[in-house]
């Protein structure tokens, strides 16, 4: 739904550029019959582009950010790419050009002069007064979608650009779930799935384990009612929280260093 919103919004910036336009062969462009041509083939092509997530999310997954997530690497890549794309940058670019173009040309409006004629003058007047409102509030619409929406798209070009590549525990922290979002995870290595835990009632949970072939206590404060799923291997281990308060790990690296002590 949001990839048909974005290029929906983007269609109508098209649509405002034409109307827009003093070429009379691009005003007739905008019409009810083009208008539901785009709309067809927009929610068509939507549908085909996200059809793979009936194949590539699955659900109850462990180890991941969400309970239903991609389940493999190329469907990952290719989620993120396709919501930074298609989702956010093609639909914003194309709304920032058009939009541009009809400040242009509304701005040359204003320049013409009017006829002389009162009756023709006060209508023309009503009708250039309400184009240029809808202008206004295309174009705000316009910049407020792109202000909200490019910062996402950052987001998954980054993971997608920085997925093989070494990462910190912080780094992987943030890149898997964030703060502020449905889940954080630490990321060590992992590779089976060990059990559930749940928070006692002291709002703290202290277990040893094995890392790097030496015993490691594991204090984790339980500040904002944590369900933890942890993960155990030889190499390490994987500790999911479900964040009900994201304040609480504002800072990372303390987290970081509060679980290895």
């Amino acid at each position: 739904m949001r990839t048909i919103a974005s290029w929906l919004i983007a269609m109508a910036s098209v649509d405002r550029y034409l109307i827009s336009c003093w070429n009379a062969n691009r005003r007739r462009m905008s019409n009810l019959k083009n208008a539901y041509y785009c709309i067809t083939i927009i929610v068509i092509l939507s549908f085909l582009v996200w059809a793979e997530t009936a194949y590539c999310f699955d659900a109850p997954l462990v180890g991941t950010p969400q309970k239903c997530y991609a389940k493999s690497t190329p469907c990952r890549i290719f989620n993120d790419l396709a919501q930074s794309f298609i989702t956010t940058i093609i639909p914003s670019s194309i709304m920032l050009v058009f939009g541009l173009f009809t400040i242009r040309n509304v701005l040359q409006s204003q320049q013409v002069q009017p006829v002389t004629m009162a009756t023709l003058t006060n209508t023309t007047g009503g009708n250039r007064r309400n184009e240029r409102s809808l202008t206004v509030m295309l174009i705000a619409q316009v910049i407020l979608l792109t202000i909200f929406s490019l910062p996402l798209a950052g987001q998954k070009f980054y993971l997608t650009y920085t997925f093989y590549q070494p990462k910190t525990p912080t780094q992987r922290a943030i890149g898997s779930g964030g703060v502020g979002k449905s889940a954080l995870t630490l990321q060590y290595m992992y590779d089976e799935f060990v059990g559930d835990y749940e928070p006692p009632f002291d709002g703290s949970y202290r277990k040893a384990v094995m890392l790097d072939g030496e015993e490691v206590q594991i204090d984790i404060l339980d500040t904002a009612a944590i369900r933890d799923t942890y993960i155990r291997t030889d190499e390490g281990f994987l500790l999911v929280f479900d964040v009900t308060d994201a304040e609480s790990f504002s800072d990372l690296n303390e987290l970081h260093e509060q679980i290895c002590v």
